[in-house]
């Protein structure tokens, strides 16, 4: 039914994954490890959060108040620093940020991260 197809020669596959194939880990715990074959036909590319492309997603949602705009973003920075720091079940990744508009991330955050103005949490 399916079998083997030639390629284009400008195909080119791309494959996401929150994991490196070993299964899940402090911050994606539902992950299934991947059998040794599998991970041994790609290349891995670790890709770091694009700032600027975060910075204007968060501004998209507040394009007049730029300066609000760059405190969230700061914020969210410093969470996902700690919660890497000490390896909380928890992504800050750069939807935090351009979520966020109805409550403040800290507020949301708060009780998982510890720290800050509301008090309380695991400090």
């Amino acid at each position: 039914m399916f079998g083997y197809f030639d390629a284009h020669e400008d195909f080119l596959l791309l494959a996401t994954a929150h994991t490196y194939g070993h299964g899940g880990d402090h911050q994606y715990v539902g992950r299934q490890a991947l059998d040794a074959a599998t991970p041994d036909r790609f290349t891995v590319i670790d890709v770091p959060i694009d700032t600027r492309l975060e910075y204007r997603l968060v501004l998209a949602n507040a394009p007049s108040r730029p300066d609000d705009a760059r405190r969230l973003l700061q914020e969210v920075r410093k969470l996902r620093a700690v919660a890497a720091e000490r390896r909380l079940p928890l992504a800050f990744s750069p939807r935090a940020g351009s979520r966020s508009r109805s409550r403040t991330v800290r507020d949301a955050m708060q009780d998982r991260v510890g720290g800050g103005s509301r008090g309380g949490g695991r400090g």
